[in-house]
């Protein structure tokens, strides 16, 4: 089972959807327990880093986060997640310099062209941005595979088993529709893109689905696949 940690914010709906969209079985779970004897975790997130770490902090779920990323369980991050795991484990996230909101591209580093979880995606990547902080310091270990011209780490990862993307891989037609009726969502579009912000990144992301599809399927496999190959060893 995967375990999608719940911190009472963010897309916990959304990629659950993307994964029962792929075909895996998930649950969205607060429970320590659950997190802690789950096959895989995902931590997922859009909102306030702040308020998110508070929550996390709180409830106890950032030494649970770390005591499962140290046991080597396959760990991925999307958007908030990044910046959260990456504070968990010893970074340091803040204010971006700007927001990077919309379709964008990213760009494999050299690294990332070479390491296995991003092994089978193309250099430069489209992808669906939506944030307004970035990890500005790496946790112990952890390496940048892909960076964009506003924000330096667009995909970290530790060692073979913790993945995390800045962007959001879990986008599905579905999700994109949804956004037309939540109006706090439309309001953050063209806070940033300007006036009708949403049929504009709707017309651009609809085309690009089986390519999202495609590289979400990717990353799944290469943060599955690698903790496979560990344990093979």
């Amino acid at each position: 089972m995967i375990a999608i940690i719940d911190y009472r914010a963010g897309n916990l709906r959304s990629v659950e959807r993307a994964l029962r969209h792929l075909g895996i079985e998930c649950r969205i779970t607060l429970s320590p327990q659950e997190i802690r004897s789950a096959r895989q975790v995902i931590f997922p997130g859009v909102g306030a880093a702040g308020k998110a770490m508070e929550t996390i902090t709180s409830s106890g779920l950032d030494a649970v986060i770390r005591e499962t990323a140290a046991r080597g369980t396959p760990f991925l991050g999307i958007c908030l997640g990044l910046q959260l795991l990456a504070e968990a484990l010893g970074g340091r996230i803040g204010v971006a310099s700007k927001p990077e909101v919309g379709i964008g591209e990213v760009k494999l580093s050299g690294l990332g062209r070479r390491h296995g979880m991003t092994s089978g995606l193309k250099p430069t990547l489209k992808v669906m941005q939506w944030h307004h902080a970035e990890v500005q310091e790496l946790p112990e270990g952890a390496e940048v595979l892909a960076t964009s011209p506003i924000t330096k780490v667009q995909i970290m990862a530790v060692a073979d088993t913790l993945l995390a993307t800045q962007f959001h891989a879990e986008l599905t037609p579905a999700l994109i529709e949804r956004w037309a009726h939540i109006p706090q969502y439309i309001d953050w579009l063209n806070e940033a893109l300007g006036p009708d912000a949403y049929p504009r990144v709707r017309a651009k992301a609809l085309p690009l689905m089986p390519q999202f599809e495609r590289m979400s399927r990717t990353l799944f496999n290469n943060l599955i696949e690698g903790k496979a190959l560990r344990q093979a060893a």
